[in-house]
C-alpha cells in the first residue's frame, strides 16, 4: 500500500502537520510568514480533511499527494496519537526518497533517531523564527511576504476625526454628563 501511494502524483506542495494546540503558531505565524493562507489549494492541514473519511486514509493522501510535509514537533506533538502516526507514515515515506518530510522544532522534546537524521527548521527560538521561516519559503518557491501592517486603535497624540469614530463608541453617556459640566462653568474637568 505505501509503495504505491508513494507514486501518486503531487496534488499539494505541503502538508502542515500539527497538533491541536500549534494551531495559533501555524495559522497566526507560519502560514503569513511563508507567503501562504489556510486556503491556499497547494496546501493542506488537517481541517481540510474530508469529513467522515478514516483519519488514516485522509493523512495517508495528505503525505502521499504532497511534495513536501512539515511537522511541527512540541511538547503537543508527542501527546496527540494522530500527529505520532503521520509522523511515522511520513518518515516511511521520506526513507522511499519519494517524499520530503521536514521537521519543525517549536519545543525541546526528545527527539527520535528518524527525526534526527533529517535536517530541521529551528524554531525552538524564538529570534529565529523569521529566517527559519524565510528557509521553507525559499523551499517552496515562494515570494518574500510582505511586512503586514496592522492599524493600531491607539494613534498616541494624533487628534481624532471622524476617520476613527468606529473605535470609539459606548461612552455617550459619560460625554453628555461632561458637556453639561462644561455648559454649566465648570472649567475644571480631569479626564483620566
Amino acid at each position: 500500500m505505501i509503495e504505491a501511494a508513494s507514486r501518486l502524483p503531487c496534488k499539494f506542495e505541503l502538508f502542515i502537520l500539527h497538533a491541536e494546540p500549534d494551531s495559533e503558531f501555524v495559522r497566526g505565524f507560519l502560514l503569513p510568514a511563508i507567503g501562504m493562507y489556510a486556503a491556499d489549494p497547494r496546501l493542506i492541514l488537517l481541517s481540510k480533511f474530508v469529513l467522515g473519511r478514516p483519519m488514516l486514509d485522509e493523512l495517508m493522501r495528505a503525505v502521499c499527494t504532497s511534495r513536501f510535509t512539515v511537522l511541527v514537533v512540541s511538547r503537543a506533538t508527542r501527546a496527540d496519537p494522530w500527529s505520532e502516526t503521520g509522523r511515522i507514515l511520513a518518515g516511511t515515506l521520506a526513507a522511499s526518497g519519494a517524499h520530503r518530510l521536514i521537521p519543525l522544532y517549536l519545543d525541546d522534546v526528545d527527539i527520535d533517531l528518524t527525526l534526527r537524521s533529517l535536517v530541521p527548521l529551528e524554531f525552538r527560538d524564538r529570534s529565529e523564527w523569521h529566517t527559519q521561516a524565510a528557509k521553507l519559503r525559499r523551499l517552496l518557491d515562494q515570494p518574500t511576504a510582505p511586512p503586514v501592517r496592522l492599524v493600531c486603535p491607539y494613534p498616541g497624540l494624533e487628534p481624532f476625526g471622524r476617520q476613527q469614530a468606529e473605535l470609539f463608541f459606548g461612552r455617550e453617556e459619560q460625554v453628555r454628563t461632561l458637556v453639561r459640566e462644561i455648559e454649566a462653568g465648570n472649567r475644571r474637568l480631569c479626564i483620566i
